[in-house]
């Protein structure tokens, strides 16, 4: 455990992968788009470019980020004590990353954004990857941040 006035506050390591819910949400909704145009009266021709399309795209939403997460050489997050981000990768490496502006933070979901380099990346975390208090401290040390937003 960390060093730190405040025994609340301490190192947070957040592992990056994809929820399987996500990957189930990107299942059923390709599915379900793949059916409606044989619901409706368009062209057989339309029908199957609509239906090639929808592939295409889930073709491409699994060889970018798939089941190697949203960014293949991330190993995972730090949230430091004194409310630094670091990017540690896979290689060892680490780079200091800022807090971005979008963030969304609920029960079942929290959406990160952290900028490096001009670069937005976004993390996704649900209950289902991290442990239940630890889910939870990341929420509150989101809600509740020392540092403000630039």
């Amino acid at each position: 455990m960390d060093k730190t006035p405040n025994p609340f506050l301490y190192s947070l390591r957040l592992p990056v992968s994809t929820p399987p819910s996500i990957h189930y949400a990107v299942i059923i909704s390709h599915s379900i788009s793949l059916m409606v145009p044989w619901l409706s009266t368009l062209s057989m021709t339309h029908k199957s470019l609509i239906c090639l399309l929808v592939l295409i795209s889930l073709v491409l939403y699994y060889s970018r980020w798939g089941s190697a997460g949203l960014v293949r050489d991330i190993d995972q997050l730090v949230l430091d004590a004194d409310d630094d981000w670091f990017i540690q990768y896979r290689n060892g490496d680490q780079d200091k990353a800022v807090f971005g502006h979008y963030q969304f933070v609920n029960e079942w979901l929290t959406v990160l954004s952290l900028r490096r380099e001009n670069k937005h990346l976004f993390f996704v975390y649900t209950p289902e990857i991290l442990e239940p208090d630890e889910f939870r401290r990341l929420r509150v040390r989101i809600m509740h941040r020392l540092k403000p937003v630039n």
